[in-house]
């Protein structure tokens, strides 16, 4: 398994999510619930991204991907990434944005 390939293989930042989410919440302010768990599945490195490392299981990658938490009650949007069992990174931007 060559973890270097994995390393430099670009996926979206905790940051990068928590602003397109944040996007999507405040132009569909009358989406269905069903519209924004579509809109969140989409969210999470959808196969078309991974290119490369595609074709390694989950088991071999060094970390797993982004989740998005959500939006808490100040605005903040949080998301995680869980990383193979080692720990539990949360990205949770400082202040709520319009």
């Amino acid at each position: 398994m060559n973890h270097t390939l994995i390393q430099n293989t670009r996926t979206k930042s905790g940051r990068e999510i928590a602003k397109e989410t944040r996007k999507w919440l405040r132009s569909n302010p009358d989406a269905t619930l069903s519209e924004a768990a579509k809109f969140m599945e989409r969210m999470q490195m959808p196969a078309a991204e991974l290119g490369r490392i595609g074709r390694y299981t989950v088991g071999d990658l060094p970390e797993y991907k982004w989740i998005c938490i959500g939006e808490d009650d100040l605005g903040c949007i949080e998301v995680a990434k869980d990383l193979s069992d080692i720990a539990n990174c949360r990205y949770r931007e400082k202040k709520a944005r319009p």
